[in-house]
This record gives C-alpha cells, sequence and structure tokens, in this order.
C-alpha cells in the first residue's frame, strides 16, 4: 500500500511537459520534504502550525524555482480570548542541490497584506492559466 501511495505521489510530482528534465522524481520528494521539515521547524515550541501546500517547482540548469502557499494558524495571546488568527501568504523560493540533499538558496515570503506583493494583485480572465499581474500585459 505505502509503495503505491508513493509511487502515485512520484508520478504526480513529474515535471510538466516543455519544461527542462531537470529533477527526478526523487528531486521532487526531497524537495517536498524540504518544505514539510521546514513548516515543521517553524512550529517548533510555538503555539502555531504552519502549513504549506500548492508546491510549484519549476526546474532550471542550477536547480529550481517554488513558489507555494502558506497558511499560519496560531494563538494571538495575550489578546483576550485567546482567538486563534488565520494568516495566509506565498512562498518565492530558489532552491539548489548540495552534497547534503536539497536546500532553499534564497526565500522570500509574501504576506498577503503586503502591498508590494506580486501575487495579490492578479486579472484573471477565463480560469487560473489566464492571470496577469497587475500592471502587466
Amino acid at each position: 500500500m505505502i509503495r503505491t501511495v508513493l509511487a502515485a505521489l512520484a508520478l504526480s510530482l513529474l515535471p510538466m511537459p516543455g519544461l527542462a528534465a531537470a529533477l527526478s522524481p526523487q528531486d521532487y520528494m526531497d524537495i517536498q520534504q524540504l518544505y514539510a521539515r521546514s513548516a515543521a521547524e517553524a512550529d517548533a515550541g510555538r503555539w502555531t502550525r504552519h502549513m504549506v501546500m500548492n508546491v510549484l517547482l519549476t526546474p532550471d540548469g542550477n536547480g529550481a524555482h517554488g513558489v507555494a502557499y502558506a497558511l499560519t494558524v496560531g494563538d494571538t495571546h495575550p489578546q483576550p480570548q485567546n482567538l486563534m488568527k488565520i494568516t495566509s501568504a506565498m512562498y518565492d523560493d530558489r532552491l539548489v542541490k548540495s552534497a547534503s540533499g536539497w536546500r532553499f538558496a534564497g526565500r522570500h515570503l509574501w504576506q498577503d497584506e503586503d502591498p508590494a506583493t506580486p501575487f495579490q494583485n492578479r486579472h484573471c480572465h477565463g480560469g487560473m492559466n489566464n492571470c496577469q499581474l497587475k500592471g502587466t500585459k
């Protein structure tokens, strides 16, 4: 059963047609684990939970570019009644493979409320495949 699930996961992480085939199925799984470990490390010792999802990887000659959605659920303490706060953001990452495995070479976290985020102001006509950033053609 586990092998079937892992095989299905590996197939779902294969590069999209037309992209450089620089990443193997194992690379895709290792990068997914890197994102998971990063979220778990951010939660260590805190009353928050970081959820990273919808990771989109674009391989290139020097590694990969990664974009992922992030949700953080956490205690707003010392706010009254310990209300939970939910924030959303998007990671814009540069990934490289070293001798010890995949690592983040650069990370930028774009908060949704940040007016400078390139991911906030999208104009979509006819579905998400036709989205353009505000001010672009």
